[in-house]
């Protein structure tokens, strides 16, 4: 809201434009030259401040505008890195993967190996027999050739043998054999009476 004017405010208006109007208001030259120099300068110094604001301004907007830049390439770089990122977790999934493959494949080899280990330990053992009985068939062609089983004379040095051969026949008789061979036991009792 704006006050009144007072009563003195309001003659002295008037009188100003009392002497204005009728031309008596005089100005030196030297003060209007004065006056026209400070207006001047006046006018430079608000043109060198409007200036002054305006490249701090556009100093500013320039600053942001290489920040924006600075911020939108480090982005980009940044993207980049997540999707070398992306693949490499692909890489270590797909390695992951592979070695849990390899590692089953591995546990079934090693069970496998053992299993035919052991296979192989029992085949060992029915060979084994299998060259018993060779040294069976050796030990009746000596001893025939000799005589000694057909007429059953007994001397000294042929008591080991025949004790391995009766060994033998046991071994044959007995159930291992037919444990151990159980397609020789069948195949005797179906050729059996």
């Amino acid at each position: 809201m704006v006050e009144p004017l007072s009563q003195r405010q309001v003659s002295l208006l008037d009188e100003l434009a009392s002497a204005v109007s009728s031309g008596s208001l005089q100005v030196p030259e030297e003060e209007t030259n004065a006056l026209e120099a400070f207006h001047r300068h006046w006018q430079s110094v608000r043109n060198n401040h409007v200036q002054h604001e305006g490249s701090k301004r556009r100093g500013r907007w320039q600053w942001i505008c290489q920040i924006q830049e600075i911020c939108n390439s480090a982005c980009e770089e940044l993207d980049a890195v997540l999707g070398q990122l992306t693949e490499l977790d692909r890489q270590r999934c797909e390695v992951l993967r592979k070695t849990t493959a390899l590692h089953k494949e591995c546990e079934q080899m090693v069970q496998d190996q053992e299993r035919l280990a052991s296979e192989a330990e029992a085949l060992a053992e029915r060979l084994d027999f299998f060259d018993r009985v060779a040294d069976v068939a050796c030990m009746l062609d000596h001893q025939s050739a000799n005589g000694l089983l057909a007429t059953g004379t007994s001397t000294g040095s042929t008591s080991g043998n025949q004790s391995e051969f009766a060994s033998a026949l046991k071994l044959s008789s007995s159930s291992t054999w037919s444990k151990l061979f159980p397609f020789h036991s069948t195949r005797s009792t179906r050729s059996g009476p």
